[in-house]
């Protein structure tokens, strides 16, 4: 190999570099730690000073380098963000495949009620469920007490009074659709602060598996008991995966767990499930319009 052609490899390497990692001094190129970079006396052998290395590299384009190396970064950028939406959706899709195979029992679509006057809707809200968070009873001076079994208590006692009320005046009012609003924390996470890990009862997979499970086998209850369920959803913020501006705003396991559980009731005739692609949801009911968001 000639000098020139070394040198001219030489300069190709170190124009790739100040495009990755934008212009920078003799000295921050020195500190720089990137494989297979050419030493400064290397260069100083064939090409010259640094002054002269950066004229070679960048062909007289120096001028042009911040342009390219945004140019590049722009494209790392959009790499990282498409590596991620394709997590996300690889994520969603096992699990909507997997939600697919469990035999979910199909209940039995009532007929509508007549009612003396014009038909009421029943509203109905269900937030920060938290499955998996444990509270300790010996902590609180035996005050409280949470962990999964009474999660899957309240729920029950949750669509029992639901039943309950709609039978003590569906002849009045009809009530013959439920409008379920779910206003996110279903699932309580594992990192939103420092030190959760200590206060749950069930790893954040298995708090999504038995959240999608209970919630399945209710609302399948109640879709014996109304002729006809509509639910609308916004996520919460310990469904997300670290801390706030770490990942995707979607990856949140509150939209996971809607999304398997509108796959687990999507043959269930009378249940019409509605999942926000955004934090906050309007939905108009005659003429009030509700806006649906967790907060955070």
């Amino acid at each position: 190999m000639t000098k020139q052609n070394e040198a001219n490899e030489l300069a190709m390497r170190v124009r790739e570099i100040l495009l990755e990692y934008g212009d920078m001094s003799a000295e921050a190129y020195d500190r720089l730690d990137v494989p297979n970079k050419p030493g400064r006396m290397r260069l100083m052998k064939h090409i010259g000073g640094w002054r002269d290395v950066k004229k070679m590299a960048m062909e007289d384009q120096t001028a042009g380098l911040c342009t390219e190396y945004l140019k590049k970064q722009n494209e790392r950028l959009l790499s990282q963000l498409d590596r991620q939406r394709n997590v996300n959706h690889i994520i969603i899709e096992n699990c909507l495949a997997a939600i697919s195979k469990c035999s979910f029992r199909q209940a039995k679509i009532p007929p509508p009620e007549k009612s003396t006057v014009h038909p009421q809707r029943f509203h109905a809200m269900k937030s920060d469920d938290h499955v998996g968070e444990l509270v300790d009873p010996a902590w609180v001076q035996g005050v409280a007490v949470y962990n999964m079994d009474v999660f899957r208590q309240r729920l029950e006692l949750w669509a029992q009074k639901v039943a309950m009320f709609r039978e003590q005046d569906k002849a009045a009012l009809g009530l013959n659709v439920l409008e379920l609003h779910m206003l996110g924390d279903h699932i309580t996470g594992e990192t939103i602060y420092r030190g959760q890990a200590w206060n749950i009862d069930a790893p954040l997979i298995d708090q999504l598996l038995v959240c999608v499970n209970e919630y399945t086998n209710t609302l399948l209850y109640l879709a014996g008991i109304f002729p006809e369920i509509e639910i609308f959803t916004v996520i919460g913020n310990h469904g997300r995966h670290g801390k706030k501006g770490e990942g995707h705003p979607r990856t949140n396991f509150d939209y996971l767990f809607y999304k398997m559980l509108q796959k687990a009731l999507e043959r269930q005739e009378n249940v019409r499930m509605f999942v926000s692609e955004s934090p906050t949801m309007l939905v108009q009911f005659d003429q009030y319009n509700f806006a649906l968001n967790h907060n955070d």
